[in-house]
């Protein structure tokens, strides 16, 4: 598990044996860097998170007991459960693919009983064979956050991480680690 800054220069790195959960530890850690970085650094963070987090207690969690503004995507169960609304205009994204603002609200476990509205940004590619439709949740407000920004920081994250993992691995000896 890595917390890195925007430029992928790690921050701090977990090693478990065997799978481990995120939504376990990625609280955890956010406090352990917390109390590293101390509050007068005036750092201001978005923490962007995989689908692991895409879950109503997940983000709950991150939104009201943090106030961390985070970017996850939502996927299978959880999606499968949205109902969205207030869909806004497509407007063009890189070469293939559109972007949309929307709300969508969340039942289910660790949401209160009328659920939870979050803001969205769906991306899809219109001329795709396999039309699919991505929808990234966020409690960042549009003004701090556009909906081009929204896409841009939850797609950098993979080359961003996966090259931290990939450095270590090839001659760092990550390969080799267990935990």
């Amino acid at each position: 598990i890595a917390v890195h800054s925007g430029a992928g220069v790690p921050l701090l790195v977990e090693t478990h044996v065997g799978a481990m959960s995120l939504k376990g530890r990625l609280l955890p850690m956010l406090a352990e860097l917390d109390a590293a970085i101390g509050p007068e650094a005036g750092v201001n963070r978005l923490t962007v998170v995989d689908s692991e987090a895409g879950t109503v207690g997940m983000m709950l969690a991150m939104h009201e007991q943090t106030q961390m503004t985070f970017i996850t995507v939502i996927k299978g169960q959880v999606l499968a459960g949205a109902r969205i609304f207030g869909e806004g205009p497509w407007q063009k994204y890189r070469e293939h693919d559109e972007l949309r603002e929307v709300e969508f609200h969340l039942r289910g476990k660790g949401a209160p009983p009328e659920g939870l509205i979050f803001r969205g940004v769906q991306m899809h590619r219109s001329d795709s064979r396999h039309p699919h439709t991505t929808l990234f949740a966020t409690n960042a407000q549009l003004d701090d956050l556009p909906t081009v920004e929204v896409a841009n920081c939850y797609l950098a994250r993979w080359p961003r991480q996966e090259q931290i993992f990939r450095k270590a691995r090839n001659g760092g000896g990550l390969e080799h680690s267990h935990g």
